[in-house]
């Protein structure tokens, strides 16, 4: 965090899918404040880290986007 910059960072563990897939949604949250102008700019990332997955892994992972 700086006087025109801020970084969030949020991790959702998921553990309670079927077949004990186990993944975390990461999401990035970065507002930043141009200088000299009243503009701010909002940038929103996402992804999937996997800790374990089985045969679901691919119907988790376009759900999941598609529902982001």
């Amino acid at each position: 965090m700086t006087e025109t910059k801020l970084l969030f960072r949020v991790y959702n563990k998921t553990s309670d899918v079927p077949y004990c897939d186990s993944f975390c949604v990461e999401e990035e949250w970065y507002i930043a404040s141009l200088p000299n102008t009243k503009c701010s700019v909002l940038r929103i990332t996402m992804g999937i880290i996997w800790y374990k997955s089985t045969l679901m892994k691919g119907m988790i992972q376009s759900s999941t986007i598609s529902e982001s």
